[in-house]
């Protein structure tokens, strides 16, 4: 790993493990460490750019952002690149989810998570514990805004994945983001596309990056790094895009460091 100049890490099940909501101060005393040392450390995640620079405050104008699953990359308050997803096909996701049970449906926006306001317990738990900037609409196939991606969540963790994937087949990407969420991204929007562009615009090789993740929407981010690290409890078909795996990311960079 001596030639490693950029680290990606996912947040939620990789970064973040144990039901923890932000990042412990031994972790961020690690990233403090390897930025100073000339190191770029990347957060790359379905959250949002607000919502990452509030859990990272010790160090976000240190670190880039990989937010929406790869459908925006900024760093040190510029726009390395973005990608929106087709109004119309979004519309037609947020109805289809909106008439299933139990799910939920957000929609990504720039600087807000958009919701209906009918989903009252979910509103609490993307404030609460996702630490997410809301806002509620009536009906959220009328915001005007441009549409990074939309996600369903299902807390009771049965997200049925493969229906949605033959659903949108060819249409969009479907991806599993965690136990409780799935993302619906536009083509060419996921973490590895993001993360190539972002190394790209730096001159920095993919052999000079690692990258870290546990799920379905790490798969491309570790594909593309030269040096690709899974969680030890990330499911077996994860783990086989590792070079090796790990109990948490902060053993890593503590040896990078």
């Amino acid at each position: 790993m001596k030639n490693i100049q950029l680290i990606a890490s996912d947040l939620d099940g990789t970064l973040l493990l144990n039901g923890r909501s932000t990042p412990n101060d031994e972790t961020l005393a690690l990233i403090k460490k390897l930025t100073d040392k000339g190191y770029i450390f990347t957060v790359a995640s379905g959250r949002q750019y607000e919502n990452l620079r509030e859990l990272f405050a010790p160090v976000r104008d240190d670190i880039a952002y990989l937010c929406c699953n790869g459908a925006i990359c900024i760093y040190h308050g510029e726009v390395v690149c973005e990608n929106y997803i087709d109004k119309s096909l979004a519309n037609e996701i947020i109805r289809d989810i909106e008439s299933t049970k139990d799910n939920c449906v957000m929609v990504s926006a720039r600087g807000f998570e958009a919701i209906s306001e009918k989903d009252e317990r979910f509103r609490r738990y993307l404030i609460d514990f996702v630490k997410a900037k809301v806002r509620l609409f009536p009906d959220l196939t009328e915001l005007e805004e441009k549409i990074f991606k939309v996600s369903l969540y299902n807390e009771y963790e049965q997200l049925n994945a493969e229906y949605w994937e033959e659903r949108y087949k060819g249409r969009c990407e479907v991806l599993t983001s965690g136990n409780v969420w799935l993302d619906f991204i536009p083509f060419g929007s996921d973490k590895g596309t993001a993360l190539a562009k972002f190394a790209q615009s730096l001159g920095i090789e993919r052999e000079e990056i690692i990258a870290f993740g546990d799920n379905d929407n790490d798969i491309s981010m570790l594909r593309y790094a030269g040096t690709p690290v899974t969680m030890n409890s990330a499911r077996e078909e994860i783990r086989q895009y590792g070079a090796f795996s790990t109990d948490t990311v902060d053993e890593v960079l503590k040896k990078l460091v």
